[in-house]
């Protein structure tokens, strides 16, 4: 949480997929926000946020003055990130003269600190032995990418400008990022694609992976904490791309195929595409240029980023659940399996399968209630669904008590209007002979591992025969005879 006292932000490119988490992250700050979005584009991802929304082509004349009168940061993430063509003038207006514009505005308002987004792409490794980090720049794209080269022009100039006028800039550098408000899709048309089925390919490299809710809170956390005149790659997990695609297969359980494509293949097949893109005039899922990073690794070291900025460290599993979750809720995918909407309700939910049970549920798009003996786990388990906290809610009930299960299926129902699923997970094990356990713990046990399913299922059988639902027992190999 910024510690930040309140104050206005002007937010370029505030509804892209970072742009929209940093306005969120700002809101929950405590923090006013003035949205500058594309004229005529695609404003669902902060559409109804209580934000000040601006319409506006930062390529043109904009009036800043006005724009900037009543705010004390920028936080300019507005940019081109296209890669093909690799060549266009377009590229340089964008991320060059339009950035340096605004940067003379902002210095003529005053602006406490301009936060510019700037790309992970602008470092490089020594070798592939050790990550990269701010300390090795490259002003020369490998890949001949006007997009990589603009941005790197431009972070340079930002930081001279710091150097010779004081102006206080501070860059934040983002790797691969991959998070919700993806309406692209972007970078989450990888996992859009795998959630859709099929043959997963993937080749030699690797990226540096992040949330990019990491990044907006580091974007966010820029306003008052790191060095002005420095650059914080905002990165997550090194990772190949055989690495990247089982993880995104783990973490939403879905049964994909993973081919390994040789890099020669993958270059053949995009200098084909690039050739047809050519004549027809329009973008290729693959270019040649794409199909040449894909076989290369680009992995970050984020630690000066985290001892500087706070920046945190989000397992990539919640980013890939958090992503998925939202393209079921706008319409993105629809699911074949009829989760999205349903409830669930999952004893001893808090650790172990139960857990996994309903982090696969709510990526789905369904309504889960958490419930455990540990109020501290529930309370975790909820903040790893805030991508989701609509769909998550926790009631604590002791399940060896008939009127407490009564209570949490009446609490479920109250939540979400009503029941569809049962899980009877939780349970209790003792071992050793009958003869080593008291009889207070063989009754613990049973009334755990079997009252316990009896009484849940007692009160919410009627909802399930009214819904069409049904119940799980979550068993174990001891209860199999030989």
């Amino acid at each position: 949480m910024s510690n930040t006292r309140k104050s206005r932000v002007f937010v370029t490119g505030a509804n892209g997929m970072l742009g929209s988490y940093i306005v969120r992250t700002l809101l929950n700050d405590g923090h006013d926000v003035t949205a500058l979005v594309y004229p005529k584009s695609n404003t669902q991802t902060i559409d109804g946020l209580p934000i000040k929304v601006i319409e506006g082509d930062i390529t043109h004349n904009l009036p800043y003055a006005s724009y900037l009168a009543d705010c004390q940061y920028i936080i300019h993430v507005a940019a081109s990130t296209q890669i093909w063509p690799r060549r266009d003038p377009k590229i340089w207006s964008i991320n060059h003269e339009a950035t340096l514009a605004l940067a003379k505005a902002a210095k003529k308002a005053n602006i406490t600190r301009f936060v510019h987004i700037g790309t992970g792409s602008n470092f490089t490794q020594k070798d592939s032995m050790f990550p990269g980090n701010e300390s090795v720049q490259h002003y020369e794209d490998g890949f001949g990418l006007d997009y990589i080269d603009s941005k790197a022009k431009v972070q340079k100039e930002l930081l001279e400008m710091h150097k010779n006028e004081g102006f206080p800039v501070i860059v934040i550098n983002p790797a691969y990022m991959i998070g919700p408000h993806d309406s692209g899709p972007t970078s989450g048309r990888m996992i859009l694609n795998m959630m859709k089925g099929g043959i997963q390919a993937y080749s030699k490299g690797g990226k540096n992976i992040v949330y990019s809710g990491d990044v907006a809170r580091a974007a966010v956390n820029a306003m008052h904490l790191g060095r002005t005149g420095q650059c914080y790659i905002a990165s997550g997990e090194n990772m190949t791309f055989k690495e990247l695609t089982q993880l995104v297969s783990d973490s939403l359980g879905i049964q994909s195929y993973l081919l390994k494509v040789p890099h020669a293949i993958i270059l053949t097949v995009g200098a084909i595409l690039s050739g047809f893109a050519r004549l027809r005039g329009k973008a290729p899922k693959l270019s040649y240029t794409m199909a040449r990073m894909s076989g290369s690794t680009t992995y970050f070291d984020t630690s000066k980023a985290q001892d500087e900025m706070q920046m945190p460290q989000t397992p990539l599993s919640l980013a890939v659940r958090s992503c998925a979750h939202w393209f079921i809720s706008n319409g993105y995918f629809k699911s074949n399996e009829a989760f999205n909407g349903k409830t669930f309700v999952i004893t001893g939910s808090t650790q172990g399968v139960g857990n996994s049970l309903a982090h696969g549920l709510v990526s789905r798009g369904a309504n889960v209630i958490i419930n455990g003996r540990s109020e501290t786990k529930a309370e975790a388990m909820l903040a790893e669904f805030a991508y989701a906290k609509n769909n998550a809610y926790y009631v604590a009930a002791d399940i060896c008590n008939e009127q407490q299960c009564k209570r949490l299926i009446q609490v479920a129902t109250e939540r979400f209007s009503k029941v569809d699923y049962l899980a009877n997970n939780a349970g209790m094990s003792s071992y050793g002979d009958l003869g080593d356990n008291s009889g207070e713990v063989i009754r613990q046990v049973f009334d755990s591992n079997v009252l316990g399913s009896v009484y849940l299922t007692k009160a919410v059988l009627p909802q399930l025969k009214q819904n069409d639902g049904g119940v799980l027992f979550i068993s174990s190999l001891a209860g199999l005879n030989d």
